[in-house]
Parts: C-alpha cells; structure tokens; sequence
C-alpha cells in the first residue's frame, strides 16, 4: 500500500471539489464511487470550504491519483493523468514497428520507397530524416495504415497493420507537419472531440484535456477559436491532440516547425519525458532537434533506406576529429607541402580552404604548428583556423552525398 496525500477544498454547497492544481470540476453522473479506487469517507458534517488534508490508501503500486470528484463532501478518487506515459519503462519485447520488404508504388508511375526493410524497438525514440521526396511520409502514412504497401508486410505494435486497422491506430499518436483545424472551434473543444473519437470517459477527458494544454502553453488560450492561432499555436495543439489517448507509439512530423525557441525547447523536453516509456518516430529537417532527442536513426534518400541503426553508429562514419585550414596566397604550394608534411589527405580540395583529419588523441597545437612552419616556407598566410568533432549533421551530408556519387557512376555506367 501506498499513501498519497492530497489537499484539497470540500465545498459542501456546490458539491465539487476546488483540487488547487487542477481547478474546479464538475460532478460525474454517478460520483459516489469510483469501480476501481474507493473513498475517502470524509464526513458530510465537515464545515463547506474548510482546507483538509486526506491520506490516501490505494490497492496500488505507485502514487498516480488524484481528487476529481465528490457527493455529500464524500471524496472519490480517479486515476491520474500525467502528460508521459502511466506504465512503467517498457520491457523487451516484439518490435513497435517492423517493415518486411516494403514497396510503395504511386499510380503505377513513382516508386516511393523501394524495398525498405527495418524493426524498430520498443521504447525506442527514433529520427527519420531525409530530404524532401526521399520517401519519409510515405513511411509514416505506411506505419499509419493510411495506405497500402504494394508490396512487403508491415507490422506494428506487434500486429498487421493496414487500412482497416483502425482498433491499432486508437493505440498510437500521430501530428502531420501541417495540422488542419476547424476554426470556428475552441481548443477546449477540439481535445473534446478527439477525447469522445477515443472513447475516453468524461472524467478522463476533461483530466487529461488540463494537463496537456497546461504542457503545451495554451492553458489561457483555450477558449479562444482555433482561426485565430498561430501556426505555432496551432502545432502546439496540435502535439497536445497527439497525446489524448495517451498512445503506446507516438509519430510526429515536424513538431517544431513553426515554434519560437521557447515552446521548441518545451517540446522537446516534452518528448525527452518519453524516453523509455514510449516509441516515438520523429521527422524533423532540424538535425539539432533529431540529435538531442533521439537514439536510433532511419536515414533515406530517394526511396531507398541507407542507414539503420544508433545515432552513434552514423557519426562512427565521420573522423573523429577535423582540422579545417583557411589559407590565402601561395594556396597550390601550401597544399602540397603541407600534406606531405603532415602525411594527410586534403579531404576539402576547395580554393583556400583544407581539411584534414584527425585522432582524437592527437595534439591539435602541433599539426597547426607544422602549418604555420609550412606557410612561413611557402609564402602563404594561414587566415584562420577550425577544430570540431563530430557531428550529426556532417555524418548525414556525408552518407547522402556518397550514396548520390555512387547514383550518378551507375547512370555513367549504363
């Protein structure tokens, strides 16, 4: 047993209850007793308004409930609704998405995605990039069962997924990079109508309605009709639409598109409180979002995935270090004599500029020390000097750029 203490304010006269986070809420038809958790029995001879302070014994193995409800000042009590998921982290167990040979074919004319194979593990927060066209939201619509594969089988949350799989899809999240909206709803009433889409009981709806739009920041704004949102208003109500049902798979694409950099850190941190509880696949063209959050990737490019695995994994294609050189003057000299001084490739071969790689446990000082003799010996200035290491976004560049040259040797080829 585990006590949870709650304070709350008994108004006797109006029988509801003032909890002082969640507000005022009215009574459900039938308050008297929630099936699954008890009462209270805090005596109705209690003084209206009076402040009181209840242990709570639950039949329960973690402290997630809070006061919603009463009759005659008799507490009952209802499962509370966080933003993250109420389950503990998941376990190990049948992947949350898997494509088996996927083939997606449009009007018998483009090839979309192109026998595209991948499991991807529960619990698991994933980063889908890939420039426009490269067949990222047919992946998605796919995962949905929005359309059909014309070829392969896909799998999700451990069941056959399809345009019929519409008891599968109430399990799982999903924001588009361009939500529409009535406008002439609030978004009070917006959240209600996806709540009643999912089933959820008014209680439960109304709970969980508070709580996200607390967490997205449109708390003060969700009387007001959605056409005069923001786009980032917009996509902020989007995310909190997403997590109604409290899904096991969340699929958001671009849920920062649109955001100024406070509701985009807000977002962000919001997923990074799914970690582990969650699958989350993500489609962002803003690889900082992608590096933050995620821990796996699916890089595609034309059709055709080229990367599965952990965002370690990709940046391993990368040196891990690289000196970037810019020099002015005798530039041809300098190159020559500097790469046969340092034993090195220059990997940059533009006018002015080098790059060269780097162990990470070499001493950078002494490689640009022996540039500097170099440039003396040359006549040459070196203008300015770069260190970095590794990073996510010269990785991907690097993976989609190999992957094109070897496109354009086989057109030549052919």
């Amino acid at each position: 047993m585990i006590k949870c203490p709650v304070q709350f304010v008994c108004d006797a006269a109006k029988s509801s209850l003032w909890h002082p986070e969640n507000g005022r809420v009215r009574l459900p038809p039938n308050p008297d007793h929630h099936p699954r958790m008890g009462s209270t029995g805090v005596s109705p001879s209690r003084r209206a308004n009076e402040v009181h302070s209840v242990n709570c014994q639950e039949p329960v193995t973690k402290p997630d409930y809070d006061v919603y409800c009463t009759r005659n000042a008799n507490v009952s009590f209802l499962r509370k609704l966080d933003v993250g998921s109420r389950k503990s982290p998941l376990k190990a167990m049948n992947p949350a998405i898997q494509f088996n040979r996927v083939t997606k074919i449009y009007e018998s004319r483009q090839i979309a995605v192109a026998d595209v194979s991948f499991q991807l593990p529960t619990g698991s927060t994933v980063g889908l990039l890939g420039a426009n066209g490269s067949g990222k939201s047919t992946i998605m619509r796919l995962a949905l069962g929005l359309i059909s594969a014309s070829a392969g089988g896909i799998e999700v949350l451990g069941k056959p997924m399809n345009p019929g799989s519409k008891s599968l899809r109430q399990r799982i999240g999903f924001l588009s990079d361009d939500p529409a909206f009535p406008k002439d709803l609030t978004a009070i009433s917006y959240l209600r109508f996806v709540g009643n889409c999912f089933g959820l009981s008014r209680l439960e709806r109304k709970a969980r309605m508070g709580t996200l739009l607390r967490a997205v920041g449109l708390l003060e704004d969700a009387g007001r009709k959605i056409g005069t949102y923001s786009t980032g208003m917009k996509t902020r109500l989007g995310v909190a639409a997403s997590l109604m049902n409290d899904p096991e798979l969340l699929i958001w694409d671009e849920p920062t598109a649109g955001l100024d950099p406070i509701s985009r850190g807000q977002t962000l941190e919001l997923l990074e409180t799914f970690r582990g509880k969650k699958t989350i696949v993500l489609s962002s063209h803003i690889l900082g979002d992608i590096d933050r959050v995620c821990d796996r990737l699916l890089v595609l490019n034309q059709g055709q995935l080229l990367f599965d695995g952990l965002r370690a994994d990709l940046e391993n294609l990368l040196p891990e270090c690289v000196l970037e050189l810019r020099v002015s003057g005798a530039v041809g000299e300098f190159r020559k004599a500097a790469c046969e001084r340092l034993g090195r490739k220059d990997l940059c071969g533009e006018d002015g500029r080098l790059r060269f790689e780097m162990d990470a446990r070499e001493p950078v000082g002494n490689v640009i020390e022996a540039c500097l003799k170099v440039a003396r010996e040359t006549d040459s200035v070196v203008e300015g000097v770069n260190s970095t290491g590794r990073r996510l976004e010269d990785a991907y560049l690097k993976l989609i750029t190999e992957d094109e040259f070897r496109g354009f040797l086989r057109a030549n080829q052919s």
